[in-house]
């Protein structure tokens, strides 16, 4: 393997190790999912959580986040929702398939975009509800772009 491609591997292996912390998500890139209409974007395209997601009027966005309901932890939106661009379409907290003590499962949060054209912010942070948000609170952020 060429010193270039070692570099290439190196430098990723360091922005999914030092992002997937930050996120509060295991290296398993089937712990994040979100399903923008029919295109599923997993923990591997971490990337695109930087910049606008372009999305057209009318798409689901369906995000799936790891979450144990045991440890009092949850995931909750954040911020206003500018209902001109994006609203909740559905929230719920899915159980665990394993009968293991502890063992955990998943929050879906379910958006629609609306008519209005535009750029618009989906913020969910994962805390104790008693606590609030906290320095170290594992937040989630999507920028679209409605166009």
């Amino acid at each position: 393997m060429n010193l270039k491609k070692k570099g290439f591997l190196a430098s990723f292996l360091v922005v999914v190790l030092l992002l997937a912390p930050i996120l509060g998500f295991s290296s398993e890139p089937n712990d994040l999912k979100i399903a923008i209409g029919d295109e599923t974007v997993a923990l591997g395209s971490e990337a695109r959580f930087l910049q606008p997601i372009l999305v057209a009027p009318g798409t689901t966005i369906k995000i799936e986040l790891p979450a144990n309901a045991t440890t009092g932890y949850d995931w909750y939106y954040e911020g206003l929702l500018d209902l001109r661009y994006v609203k909740i379409v559905s929230e719920e907290y899915v159980e665990p398939t394993t009968d293991l003590v502890g063992a955990g499962g998943k929050h879906i949060f379910v958006f629609e975009t609306q008519k209005a054209l535009g750029l618009t912010t989906i913020n969910l942070a994962y805390y104790r509800i008693w606590e609030g948000i906290q320095p170290d609170t594992q937040l989630l952020t999507l920028h679209l772009l409605i166009q």
